[in-house]
């Protein structure tokens, strides 16, 4: 296996992939989802979760990336109080969209409503035009 990159056009970069966020639920104030480990330079899109239990106030889901020694956190969008059903979150703008190098950590994080639950969560995510994969 080698390690290419193809032009800024291809369709492995023009695909929106996708990934499990929880394997079960996102319950209770700051829980964290699964934990990945980039396989080549992503671009975060949207968080998409399935609210089963609706907060008794608004709730911020976010995106926590590690870098190396450095932690940075993005909000991807807010619920309110006691909303239930499916909601996508995406950043106010694509500026905002986490954007992560080959070996950086990353995963959804619930905010500070204790009684919210999301449930069947997934990360959006393409692949950033040229950037290695493998083939």
């Amino acid at each position: 296996m080698t390690q290419k990159t193809q032009s800024y056009d291809h369709p492995a970069y023009e695909v929106v992939l996708q990934q499990q966020a929880a394997t079960t639920t996102l319950l209770g104030a700051s829980a964290a989802g699964i934990k990945y480990c980039a396989f080549t330079n992503l671009i975060i899109k949207a968080f998409t979760g399935w609210i089963t239990t609706g907060g008794t106030s608004a709730d911020v889901v976010s995106i926590v990336k590690i870098s190396g020694t450095t932690t940075t956190t993005q909000a991807y969008g807010t619920t309110g109080s006691g909303v239930t059903g499916v909601v996508s979150l995406t950043p106010t703008n694509t500026a905002n969209q986490v954007t992560t190098l080959q070996g950086d950590l990353y995963y959804a994080q619930k905010g500070t409503d204790a009684t919210g639950t999301y449930t069947a969560c997934t990360l959006e995510y393409v692949v950033q035009p040229n950037a290695p994969f493998t083939v």
